[in-house]
């Protein structure tokens, strides 16, 4: 899951404010959020660029 820190924090787990990291230990997530250090970062969904829906608009057989 990707995190992002809203302050500088320093431990077993580090982030500078602004940051985006992946952790997959849900402990930690859970921590960092409770106490209001990070937030998540909502999954980007893959999306078919222009390019190619213009290719698949062109390619007609």
């Amino acid at each position: 899951m990707k995190i992002r820190a809203k302050t500088t924090f320093v431990g077993t787990f580090n982030m500078k404010k602004d940051e985006i990291k992946e952790c997959d230990d849900r402990r930690v997530v859970n921590d960092l959020k409770k106490l209001g250090l990070v937030e998540d970062v909502p999954e980007e969904k893959e999306s078919v660029s222009d390019s190619d829906t213009m290719e698949q608009k062109n390619d007609v057989r």
